[in-house]
């Protein structure tokens, strides 16, 4: 189907002179006329929710994303904060779209166990602080404590050489001790945290005061 649209030039104040009549196709008619409703898209419900990942979480989220075409199309519309509400929610219609964040029934009961002898330090890795998403998950800190443990989460420096945050390890491990009047710490290390746990063990002399490293 092909529209008409009759161009209009204004010349001074009160007179409009026709410029040419040129036929349009709907699509730029509608643009013009600034009246037509929003075109459907043209890409498939599962290429519409691999879209909508990919912007929300990322190439990663979006390549192994496995579709069902039939529940897909309850993504369509959705925004990156709808997503993240639904994401979090425990009863999630869209679970089997969303297989990605599907949370689970835990196979076995939840760990628990006796408190260690000593303290636990916990030690960070690369670019992590207690602030950032990075830094040890407060969950993991609330679990041990609940167990009986004593917990002293260290914080060194996220952007620094093994030798810098060695070195901050080392008094971090001094002050978990004066803390808890230890005279040694079992430490659980993450990543970067697990060199920096080294360090300070064979090079700065700690291997007396770590009891076990974990990492």
């Amino acid at each position: 189907m092909r529209h008409s649209v009759f161009l209009l030039l204004s010349k001074g104040p009160h007179r409009t002179f026709p410029m040419q009549l040129i036929t349009y196709p709907l699509a730029l008619s509608c643009v013009l006329a600034l009246g037509c409703a929003e075109q459907q898209s043209s890409s498939s419900p599962c290429e519409q929710a691999q879209e909508l990942l990919m912007d929300c979480y990322g190439e990663e989220a979006a390549s192994s994303f496995q579709c069902d075409p039939a529940s897909a199309e309850d993504l369509a519309g959705l925004t990156c904060t709808e997503l993240a509400d639904i994401e979090t929610k425990s009863d999630l219609s869209l679970c089997g779209t969303l297989n990605l964040f599907c949370p689970a029934d835990p196979i076995f009961p939840s760990p628990s166990g006796t408190a260690t002898n000593y303290p636990i330090v916990l030690a960070h890795g690369f670019n992590g602080s207690p602030e950032n998403e990075w830094g040890v998950n407060p969950t993991i800190v609330e679990a041990l404590r609940s167990d009986g443990h004593q917990i002293y989460v260290a914080r060194v420096s996220p952007f620094q050489s093994v030798t810098v945050r060695g070195e901050e390890l080392a008094l971090e491990i001094d002050r978990a001790l004066l803390e808890f009047d230890a005279d040694k710490v079992n430490i659980i290390a993450h990543s970067m945290g697990g060199l920096d746990s080294r360090y300070a063990i064979s090079e700065l002399g700690y291997d007396d005061r770590v009891a076990a490293l974990v990492t």
